[in-house]
């Protein structure tokens, strides 16, 4: 049961992620790598939310705007995802990455960025792959 939680929880993940898409042009997903159950721990929300207020500023600061934010909580956990307009994707990538290496606790953070041309990932950007846990 737990299982099919999370995989619901990613699937309505993916409809965000989709639908978001259809209204900018970049999408950060900022969420917890959790291993093991449950994905909703105590603190979780917190984070998420000191993230997405961090990250938010340096995309403004950065020249971007953020018109929209999405929160979910499901079987996968808290994400919360942001669209984000005038701010390149390779740009959006370097903040996000930024926070995922400076933070004390940026090893259980998951910042994806998303484009209509899928996952900008470190080793396109020629960033070493994250360490593991």
């Amino acid at each position: 049961m737990k299982l099919k939680r999370i995989l619901e929880g990613r699937e309505a993940r993916a409809r965000v992620q989709r639908w978001l898409l259809g209204k900018v042009d970049v999408v950060a997903q900022v969420s917890l790598n959790i291993p093991g159950f449950p994905k909703d721990v105590e603190g979780s929300r917190v984070l998420i939310h000191k993230v997405v207020a961090s990250f938010t500023e340096k995309v403004l600061r950065a020249g971007g705007i953020v018109p929209v934010e999405v929160t979910l909580e499901n079987g996968a956990g808290v994400a919360a995802f942001l669209g984000i307009t005038s701010l390149d994707a390779v740009e959006v990538k370097k903040i996000a990455v930024a926070l995922e290496e400076v933070q004390e606790w940026g090893r259980i953070l998951d910042i994806d960025i998303l484009t209509q041309a899928g996952a900008l990932s470190r080793e396109k950007m020629n960033k070493p792959s994250r360490k593991a846990i």
